[in-house]
Order: C-alpha cells, then sequence, then structure tokens
C-alpha cells in the first residue's frame, strides 16, 4: 500500500447492504488511530458500482474530531467497489494529501487488486 496511496481504508457490507469501517492504515503511524475516528463517525454507505473519485470526508463527521483530523480530511481519495466471486463484499478507499495524484497505473493497480 506505501507504493500506492498515503492511507487506506477498507469499508465491508453488513446485513443492511451497506458498508462500514473495517480497517484503517496510513503511512504516518501517528495518524492511524485518528483516521479510524473519522471513519467510523461517517454515515454507512452502498458500495459504489464503478470505481472513482471518493468524497466521504465532505459530509461532515458528527461528533468530536481529534486535533490533527484536518492533516486527512482535505486528502484526494478514490474508491473501489471490493468483490468476490461477483458479490459487492465492500470497497477500498485510498487517499493521499491534497493536491497529490494518482497515476492510471495506479489507479488501474488498486482497481484490480480491489477486484
Amino acid at each position: 500500500m506505501p507504493r500506492l496511496s498515503t492511507w487506506c481504508a477498507v469499508f465491508t457490507v453488513r446485513d443492511t447492504g451497506l458498508a462500514s469501517p473495517a480497517y484503517a492504515w496510513h503511512a504516518d503511524e501517528t495518524m492511524v488511530a485518528d483516521l479510524r475516528i473519522l471513519l467510523e463517525q461517517l454515515p454507512p454507505a452502498a458500495p459504489p458500482a464503478e470505481p472513482g473519485p471518493w468524497e466521504g470526508f465532505v459530509i461532515a463527521p458528527s461528533g468530536d474530531l481529534p486535533e490533527t483530523a484536518h492533516r486527512v480530511t482535505g486528502d484526494v481519495a478514490h474508491v473501489f467497489p471490493l468483490l468476490a466471486r461477483g458479490r459487492k463484499i465492500g470497497m477500498l478507499v485510498v487517499g493521499g494529501p491534497k493536491g497529490a495524484r494518482f497515476t492510471r497505473d495506479t489507479l488501474e493497480l488498486t482497481e484490480d487488486l480491489a477486484g
């Protein structure tokens, strides 16, 4: 993952058909707990039909935010449906600092991994 993005999150589908955060990773280990808190405050969402930009943090999370939350909430992120045997089982979100550019090769590789 460090070669693909600065952070990633895996969301898994629950009985409702909506995905909730199940795993978070950040290249800066001091940010993992803050990233998890931010992700857990997001409302559950349906996995996307197609890969594309993710605007999960645009929806203002409720509750108390960690002091360092601003270091992640402005990040550029892309979302990919997680598939198993043709079924959507969740979504993978990869992100990087504001202004980061994901190359086409990086996005295609991440899509392959999620599939």
